[in-house]
């Protein structure tokens, strides 16, 4: 579960910013920032803040640890969790303050509300041990979309903190979906990157003898996929753009060496074992 918590997390960030069309750009792309990051955003709006933080980045955190552990105190962390969720919810939904377009960090939090009920409900279900009373058949799997539903939380955590930054700080708007997504997607690669790294020094020694792969296929490949992306979003291939740019020219050919020298060291490893290293990328 764990790997496909890292694994998702680019993934995540990359569908969600897609399908909600947001854009972010940097001084030297010239971006014209449309609102006022300066404006008061209201009392309701910093509960909203405070306790989201609490909730979904200290306490469902905490739990799902606890979860894997059978703590005792798993059920009144996530408990607490929810309720405070659930507060933040509202708040966010009826503030006063600073004014927000249409953005998607308020219409992903409808998932997120619905992702929460969904998992809180398998794991109240999983308490009441229904299978001590009679045959419980729903129970192995409810088990198990309660544990995946977890790693997907986590995930989901994740790109809505990204989607709440952007409309808070008043970016990513005006046609740079590209460079928007260019940047938050390589960020998110990195950190799900040296999460994998992270478990595959925990893990290597069953996990390499299993598929007898080298780990520097993995290595490559994800070179080979940064490359593209940042190929394909950095100059506005996606959107309209007018113009190259000195950081244009300088980021498009940056991910055209990484996706050539991933493509290559990825061809040179595909019957490589557990030992053999490569040169490139």
């Amino acid at each position: 579960m764990a790997v496909h918590i890292g694994g998702l997390l680019s993934l995540g960030a990359a569908a969600l910013l897609s399908g909600a069309r947001l854009a972010s750009a940097h001084d030297h792309h010239g971006a014209n920032l449309n609102l006022d990051p300066g404006e008061p955003i209201g009392g309701a709006m910093k509960m909203h803040i405070i306790l989201m933080t609490v909730s979904f980045g200290i306490l469902f955190p905490i739990g799902l640890v606890m979860g894997l552990k059978k703590h005792r105190w798993h059920v009144p962390v996530q408990a607490t969790g929810g309720v405070l969720a659930i507060i933040g919810f509202v708040l966010g939904h009826a503030h006063g303050g600073r004014s927000f377009p249409e953005n998607a960090h308020s219409k992903f939090s409808w998932f997120m509300l619905w992702l929460l009920a969904a998992q809180m409900g398998a794991g109240i279900y999983l308490k009441l041990h229904t299978e001590r009373r009679f045959n419980d058949r729903a129970r192995p799997f409810i088990k198990i979309a309660h544990k995946y539903l977890a790693a997907l939380m986590v995930v989901a955590t994740y790109t809505q903190v990204l989607l709440g930054v952007v409309a808070w700080l008043g970016f990513c708007y005006d046609g740079y979906m590209g460079q928007c997504l260019a940047h938050l997607i390589m960020g998110s690669s990195f950190l799900a990157y040296g999460i994998w790294l992270l478990l595959l020094v925990r893990l290597a020694t069953p996990w390499l003898a299993r598929f007898g792969r080298s780990p520097e296929l993995y290595d490559s490949a994800m070179i080979m996929v940064w490359g593209l992306f940042n190929t394909f979003t950095e100059h506005g291939f996606i959107e309209e753009a007018h113009g190259w740019s000195h950081k244009d020219l300088q980021h498009t050919s940056l991910g055209v060496i990484w996706f050539c020298g991933g493509l290559l060291s990825t061809y040179m490893l595909r019957k490589a074992g557990p030992s053999d290293r490569s040169m490139f990328p």
